[in-house]
């Protein structure tokens, strides 16, 4: 959804239809992600000028399998989609060490998206191979 303001329901199918845009445009973006057969939240890829960006909101109930479904959405995005990098951003009231540095993202400067700055991250495809080699990302 947009970064800050209010959700009016023209602001919200603009949000909606530039998502799906993404598919059309670069062949990825957003996924629902079902656990247990019911809606969690969403997660998925986004070109941004900077890279191929991912983003995953989840029902705060389903925090907890965050890692989880990112190391599935990396190696889809890595093998199924052919990504070279993959960026994320963070705000500064995240704690990066939780996920973002046990799955292998390295800091990549600040950003900045509808007037808020976050932190940046990036993973290689080299880098996440060499993750699963290790063990420490399989999907």
């Amino acid at each position: 959804m947009p970064l800050s303001g209010k959700f009016s329901e023209e602001s919200t199918a603009d949000w909606v239809r530039d998502k799906d845009a993404q598919w059309d445009a670069h062949g990825y973006g957003p996924w629902a992600v079902l656990l247990n057969a019911e809606f969690a939240g969403w997660c998925g890829f986004q070109h941004e000028e900077n890279g191929t960006d991912f983003a995953l909101v989840l029902s705060p109930e389903r925090w907890g399998n965050g890692a989880e479904i990112t190391r599935a959405a990396l190696n889809r995005g890595f093998r199924d989609l052919g990504l070279d990098a993959v960026i994320i951003a963070l705000p500064y009231t995240r704690n990066p060490t939780r996920v973002v540095a046990r799955l292998g993202f390295v800091p990549d400067g600040e950003v900045s998206y509808g007037g808020a700055s976050f932190r940046q991250y990036r993973m290689t495809r080299e880098a996440w191979a060499a993750a699963i080699t290790a063990g420490s990302s399989s999907a």
